[in-house]
């Protein structure tokens, strides 16, 4: 078994402005910079054995700082980039759907059918992802690791991870700085956790060492 902690970058510039970001290398904002200080606390007990993220940015530094309490590299692996969104990338909702409304509300309906103009399409999210999972299963077997990555990819992985279709990926929240859980195993997955973002409020006061682990080893 793998257990695998996907974690979702900090607020960035666009994030804020309510741009789509796809593969364009956009930068925090100083909350995004504090989400991400605060979530690495929130990990600094996990057993991770390795820190792995998407190459964009926004993802590394956050992938950075969670790394930061284990004394460990990161790792960038661009198959968990972001959703590539091609001609939408910098672009708010209004702007999309102006020019493209039969492609943005297929988008939110669904997804697996959607072909973003210069993007990508779920399906070759799904590849990549899948692919990339494949590799760090085969490589820490046995080991609990965290993977930083990106809202859409994220929700992609779990769609992946439970045998759900594609067009399910909306039901899944994901807000800035998000925990995801899912244990990897021979016969079938499980989901531990989604979009924990406890982290996030009221935290300063708490002292980090007496904040508890997941616990990953209780069995339910």
């Amino acid at each position: 078994m793998t257990t695998i902690f996907f974690i979702r970058h900090g607020q960035t510039l666009w994030n804020k402005a309510l741009k789509y970001q796809g593969h364009s290398d956009i930068a925090l904002t100083e909350e995004g910079l504090q989400q991400a200080e605060r979530v690495a606390r929130r990990l600094s007990r996990e057993p991770f054995a390795a820190i792995y993220s998407s190459d964009l940015s926004r993802a590394v530094v956050t992938a950075e700082k969670v790394a930061e309490h284990h004394s460990l590299p990161v790792v960038t692996m661009p198959e968990f980039r972001e959703v590539g969104f091609g001609a939408w990338e910098g672009l708010k909702y209004d702007q999309i759907y102006a020019s493209w409304s039969t492609e943005i509300d297929k988008f939110f309906r669904s997804p697996s059918q959607v072909e973003i103009p210069g993007g990508e399409t779920f399906h070759a999210v799904k590849a990549r992802t899948d692919r990339g999972i494949a590799a760090l299963r085969q490589k820490h077997d046995g080991e609990c690791i965290a993977v930083v990555s990106h809202g859409g990819a994220i929700r992609t992985i779990l769609c992946s991870a439970l045998g759900i279709p594609l067009d399910a990926l909306w039901s899944f929240r994901q807000d800035n700085t998000a925990v995801n859980i899912v244990e990897y195993e021979d016969r079938h997955n499980i989901l531990r956790l989604v979009n924990d973002v406890n982290h996030i409020y009221d935290w300063d006061s708490l002292d980090p060492e007496r904040l508890p682990a997941y616990n990953i080893n209780k069995k339910f």
